[in-house]
């Protein structure tokens, strides 16, 4: 079993050149910080800017322990990461219809120019006497709230807020690429949250990426040129992680990593959504994420000469988890906290890989975590550019989240209350022989199969095996070696989604793959 305390120093090697780079988290000394998760975050210089959250751990699922107002997070918080000391203001000050949606949860925000924009949350209704889903889009002028919250002076003329449905949305994301905003998935819930559901809440999950733009001269905030991106089947998902994108022809996009819930089961959704500028959205469903599923930290790394994206995902809540004891990966239908750190790749020639890294977050932490940036090694879209870096850097913070003593729920979980400094250590020799490519240490085909499975394998790795849609092993085998390419019979399976893995000691790949009928 890893050990589910804080560790002083945590390093993660890279897995065959496939991951060229390693990792170190290191606790920041600091005392007493704010613990929060599911907020809105800015920064300038050297100081953060929070707003909203909860100060609990994950909500309850019951109507009498859900969402407690008494746990909204009540303050604006500024934190000084120089001299690592923080101050607060509180939303007292703010009427009810104002101090609402700046104490709601789960909303979707984006740091443009001057000014944090959030948008929707979910939340107790003061004005209305329940829980809703806020129509609200706040614009927080960063500067001047950094700067009251500071100095303890008047923080009231720093929010100015509008009504608009279009962003009564919480659970969902919100990005920004060449001026436009992009409010993708999520939901409308209204109400006292129950499971198993009973008639005490109303939910309408969002199918759409809402494209518009926020029209803001300083004094008159509004929506404007907004359309819709619908698919009811594909953008049925909330909870997720969003990541910025570059693709090899250099265009910004975004990419849906998995989410909650599944149409036909509380399940998660494997499969990540990519957008593209010209060609808009593309469902990859041959790539299953079967880690990482809920929203967690989340550090996008590009690769300029190979042009292929790194996504690093820090712990969270997940169906899958590689349990240390075993050596294996191992299924959980009831989504438990986890502590794996992986990261995906996607290859210039678009073929996408999951990698268990060997470094594991301190404990069950991640979930509704932040990735804060540092350092000027960022693209305008927020993407690491890891040419840039000669040697160990401090790329950026894990702040926030919600940290759990158990696997499962009811286990005591609440806020977490320390932050992290991620250090990033290129490998230079991988980036320099060109060997970083998901299609070149495992490739499966064809894919879908009707009888025959070919796996490609480069990678040193020791065994082979199939699992199925339920966390099963349905096939092992040990592996030939490197540089071998591997033939699996798989008439005997019944037609589905089937997960491919290859492991040698702490190190892990999968990749997906259907059997179809003949």
């Amino acid at each position: 079993m890893r050990n589910l305390f804080v560790l002083l120093l945590l390093v993660a090697t890279c897995v065959n050149a496939q991951v060229p780079f390693s990792l170190v988290l290191e606790p920041v000394t600091m005392s007493s910080v704010p613990a929060t998760h599911s907020f809105a975050l800015a920064k300038s210089g050297s100081k953060w800017l929070i707003i909203g959250g909860r100060t609990n751990g994950l909500h309850g699922f019951s109507t009498n322990d859900n969402f407690p107002v008494e746990y909204a997070n009540n303050d604006v918080i500024v934190i000084d990461t120089t001299t690592w000391t923080w101050r607060s203001s509180t939303l007292n000050v703010f009427p009810y219809a104002v101090a609402g949606p700046l104490r709601s949860n789960n909303m979707q925000y984006v740091q443009s120019g001057d000014y944090l924009y959030i948008a929707g949350g979910f939340g107790w209704d003061s004005t209305a006497n329940g829980y809703r889903t806020f129509p609200t889009l706040s614009a927080v002028h960063i500067d001047s709230m950094i700067s009251a919250v500071w100095n303890q002076t008047s923080i009231v003329s720093h929010i100015r807020q509008i009504t608009d449905t279009n962003v009564r949305v919480c659970g969902g994301e919100m990005i920004q690429i060449n001026g436009d905003c992009y409010l993708v998935g999520g939901h409308d819930f209204n109400g006292r949250y129950s499971d198993p559901p009973i008639p005490t809440f109303t939910q309408k999950y969002n199918h759409h990426i809402r494209k518009f733009s926020i029209t803001d001269d300083g004094t008159n905030l509004g929506i404007a040129n907004i359309s819709y991106i619908t698919d009811t089947t594909h953008f049925h998902r909330r909870d997720y992680n969003l990541g910025p994108m570059i693709y090899p022809d250099g265009a910004h996009g975004f990419t849906i990593y998995s989410g909650v819930f599944r149409k036909d089961a509380d399940l998660p959704l494997y499969y990540p959504i990519t957008w593209h500028p010209q060609s808009g959205a593309d469902t990859t469903i041959t790539f299953q994420q079967f880690q990482n599923n809920y929203t967690c930290g989340l550090l996008p790394i590009y690769d300029s000469v190979h042009h292929s994206m790194y996504t690093v995902f820090f712990g969270g809540m997940s169906a899958y988890y590689f349990e240390d004891t075993t050596q294996q990966m191992r299924y959980d239908s009831l989504v438990p906290f986890i502590n794996d750190i992986t990261t995906v790749v996607r290859d210039a020639s678009g073929n996408w890989i999951q990698i268990t890294m060997p470094v594991t977050m301190p404990g069950l932490l991640g979930t509704n975590m932040k990735f804060v940036t540092s350092g000027n090694h960022y693209y305008d879209n927020g993407v690491l550019n890891i040419r840039e870096l000669n040697g160990a850097t401090v790329i950026g913070y894990l702040y926030g989240g919600i940290e759990s003593l158990g696997w499962h729920r009811p286990a005591y979980n609440a806020s977490h209350d320390t932050i992290y400094r991620v250090k990033l250590i290129p490998d230079q020799q991988a980036l320099q022989v060109g060997t970083v490519n998901a299609n070149q240490a495992l490739q499966v085909y064809p894919n879908p199969t009707t009888d025959v499975l070919y796996v490609s394998v480069t990678a040193d790795v020791s065994v082979i095996e199939i699992v199925d849609n339920k966390g099963r092993v349905v096939f092992q085998r040990r592996a030939s070696g490197v540089n071998t390419v591997e033939r699996i019979a798989v008439q005997q399976l019944p037609s589905g989604n089937y997960m491919l893995r290859l492991r040698s000691d702490k190190k892990s790949m999968t990749v997906s793959f259907i059997k179809s009928g003949k």
